[in-house]
Order: C-alpha cells, then sequence, then structure tokens
C-alpha cells in the first residue's frame, strides 16, 4: 500500500514507532514548503495521508506539522531522532 502525501511536504516517524515493536500511537513528523501550501490549508491537505495512516497501522497519530522554517530553527528532526519515509509516499 501506497500513502501520498501532498507535493513540498516531507513525512517523517518519531517516538515509540521508530522504537517498539508495540507503539501505543504514531508520532508524525510532517515539513512542509509553506510557498507551495497555504499554513490555513495543511491539516486539510494532510488529513487523507493521516487517515491512511490510521487504518494501515491501527494506531492514533499524533501530527506534528512544521514548515521548513520552523523545522530548521527547532533542529526537531535531529532533537528527537525522526525516521524519514521514503520520498514520494509511503510504502508499506
Amino acid at each position: 500500500m501506497s500513502i501520498a502525501v501532498p507535493e513540498g511536504t516531507q513525512l517523517y516517524f518519531f517516538g515509540s514507532v521508530t522504537s517498539s515493536p508495540s507503539p501505543n500511537d504514531l508520532d508524525v513528523l510532517v515539513v512542509y514548503d509553506a510557498g507551495c501550501i497555504p499554513p490555513c490549508s495543511i491539516y486539510d491537505a494532510l488529513e487523507p495521508a493521516f487517515s491512511d495512516l490510521r487504518r494501515l497501522f491501527g494506531l492514533r497519530v499524533h501530527p506534528t506539522v512544521l514548515t521548513e522554517n520552523e523545522a530548521a530553527e527547532t533542529d526537531f528532526i535531529a532533537r528527537f531522532g525522526c525516521v524519514k519515509a521514503e520520498a514520494g509516499g509511503l510504502d508499506v
């Protein structure tokens, strides 16, 4: 199954889903280009992907959504050991 993410977004996993065989939830980081998707529209644009992830993993999705600038300023990816999903979508 392939889960498509909107153009201008990058999907990462972090938290227990990256380290536990039985995670309680699915922590997802989405880094997006605010020039491609306006901040006021990002959650609506991501909902189909989040819905697919819930269905696929059977877990609650806890999204963290940051612009590219916010991700760089906070160093979120390195600080939380985020693992990038396959480019162009998530193949499982």
